[in-house]
This record gives structure tokens, C-alpha cells and sequence, in this order.
């Protein structure tokens, strides 16, 4: 009996084949801000003769924003100066596949004496340095995957935008330089494959479990003629 339920068990779990992701990439990106973009082409997926159907498609976007900065107080008294730094950089696919990610960072408060009217130098001048940041984002669709699927490409637009404020001063110059974004980008297939599968087009068969229950039933009612 402990053999009859174990193949039972076995036969129900056999039943469907999970794929794991084909995994496209990750395709490098590397522009200046703001504004700025780059395209970014993918294989399509392969059905392989329709042995294999789409079901999703993932898109996952990594991005780090970065400048080089230098803030110089204009203003005729002391002040505590902040610099602040934002970006956005967006994915966008076909069929509205579509990532986004936002940064926000800021340096500070730094001490900066009144304006002594030199450029760039002197107590009131702060060599920020570089400012960076880094996030990750994903998005996912299940519907229209028609320009995913073949033996081409489709392209991803990478975009981005950005910029830099101050606070704590009514007056201030800030220089940005080497402002940009760089990242990674990557699609990720999930499909079917129906060589490990029954394809809904054929005839219904009994499921193994069914069978294997059948067969305890026949023999415990053998058995109990027996008895």
C-alpha cells in the first residue's frame, strides 16, 4: 500500500514542466545627464518551432547617477550650505513595458563664510566632490508579447534626467561636471515548454493520480472478496 500511494505522489507532481527564464543580457548603458539616452537592443525570444510559448516578460533596470561637485557661498553673510542631487532614469519597451528609477541624495550641511569675492578658493568655497547614487527597479507583462517573440531584436530606450539645488544661502554658484548615469538593463523570458507539457489541444487523459487511485480500489476490493 505505502508503494501504491508513494507512485501516486509521484505521478501527480510530473505532471507540468517549469522552465526556467531565458535571461537576455545585461546589456551595459553609460550616458551624460541631463538630459540624455541610449538604446539598448535584445534578442527576441525563440519559440523553437512553437515548442515553447511566452507567457512574461521581465525588464529589470540598474542605475547609478554621479556628478562632480563645487558650491561657493555668494552671499555677504555665514552661511550652512546643503547640496542636493536628483535623477530619474527610465526603461521603456513595446507593449508598455516600462522601469523606472529615482534617486535622491545630498551632501552637507557645510559652514561656508561670507563671500570673499574670490572664484573658487578662500572659507567661503566647498569642494563637494563626487555625489553618487544607486537603485534597481523591475517591471513585468503578461499581455501582447507579440514584438518580444522571433528570431530579431527589440530595443529598450534608456533614458535619463537630472539636476542639482542648494539651501541654507540666498545666493550661491554651484559647478557640476562628469554628470551622468551608468547601469545595466536585462529581460528576462518566462515561457512554457510544451515538449515537458500537454498541449491544451489534445484529447484529456486520465491523470496519473486518477489511475493509481483507481488501482488501490480495485484491490482493496480484491482483497476484501478474498477475506
Amino acid at each position: 500500500m505505502k508503494k501504491l500511494l508513494c507512485l501516486a505522489l509521484m505521478f501527480s507532481v510530473a505532471g507540468v514542466a517549469h522552465a526556467n527564464p531565458v535571461i537576455e543580457g545585461p546589456l551595459s548603458y553609460d550616458f551624460s545627464l541631463s538630459p540624455g539616452d541610449q538604446m539598448l537592443s535584445f534578442d527576441q525570444f525563440d519559440t523553437l518551432g512553437g515548442t515553447r510559448t511566452l507567457t512574461r516578460v521581465d525588464l529589470l533596470l540598474d542605475s547609478l547617477v554621479e556628478a562632480y561637485v563645487e558650491v561657493e557661498n555668494d552671499a555677504d553673510i555665514e552661511a550652512d550650505v546643503e547640496v542636493s542631487m536628483t535623477g530619474t532614469v527610465t526603461a521603456d519597451g513595446p507593449s508598455g513595458l516600462s522601469t523606472e528609477v529615482s534617486i535622491a541624495t545630498s551632501e552637507g550641511p557645510e559652514t561656508l563664510e561670507a563671500s570673499d569675492g574670490e572664484t573658487r578658493s578662500g572659507p567661503d568655497y566647498w569642494d563637494v566632490g563626487t555625489m553618487s547614487d544607486f537603485d534597481s527597479d523591475v517591471d513585468s507583462i503578461n499581455t501582447d508579447l507579440s514584438p518580444y517573440i522571433g528570431t530579431g531584436t527589440v530595443d529598450i530606450d534608456i533614458a535619463g534626467v537630472g539636476g542639482h539645488s542648494f539651501s541654507g544661502t540666498t545666493d550661491a554658484t554651484l559647478w557640476v561636471s562628469e554628470f551622468g548615469t551608468e547601469g545595466e538593463a536585462t529581460l528576462e523570458y518566462h515561457y512554457r515548454d510544451f515538449e515537458n507539457d500537454i498541449p491544451p489541444f489534445r484529447e484529456p487523459i486520465p491523470e496519473p493520480t486518477s489511475l493509481t487511485l483507481l488501482g488501490l480500489t480495485g484491490l482493496l476490493i480484491r482483497r476484501k472478496r478474498r477475506s
